[in-house]
């Protein structure tokens, strides 16, 4: 694998942030269809840095369900680019969700902005 210089090393962050993956979830015999897009460090950090701050208030050591449930409705907010058909990625679609399909959506918008298995192992 050749290195990048810091000037080819940026453009490829922009290109691969650019980058949609489909995420296809099963319900009954046919499926359904949503993009997403990788997040931001910037969006990233502070979905995180908000479910934290929570958190600190309360001094607890776990999240509670509706916290847990309130960062994923935020990675799906930032991540999903376009649903089925009359999806609007609003609060209302969100908690309209069946669990399954949420977690799948946070989850997977989330390690789109993560790194993948084989660059995870060059950092070991």
């Amino acid at each position: 694998m050749a290195e990048l210089n810091w000037q080819d090393a940026v453009a490829a962050f922009d290109r691969q942030a650019s980058q949609t993956k489909t995420i296809r979830i099963a319900v009954e015999n046919e499926e359904v269809a949503f993009e997403v897009r990788q997040i931001t460090q910037m969006e990233k950090d502070h979905i995180e840095a908000t479910s934290l701050k929570e958190r600190r208030r309360r001094r607890g050591d776990t999240m509670t369900a509706e916290e847990l449930a309130a960062l994923k409705a935020a990675y799906i907010r930032a991540g999903v680019v376009r649903g089925p058909e009359g999806y609007r990625n609003t609060d209302e679609d969100i908690a309209a969700l069946p669990a399954y399909v949420r977690d799948a959506l946070a989850d997977g918008v989330q390690s789109f902005a993560e790194l993948d298995e084989e660059s995870r192992l060059c950092f070991r």
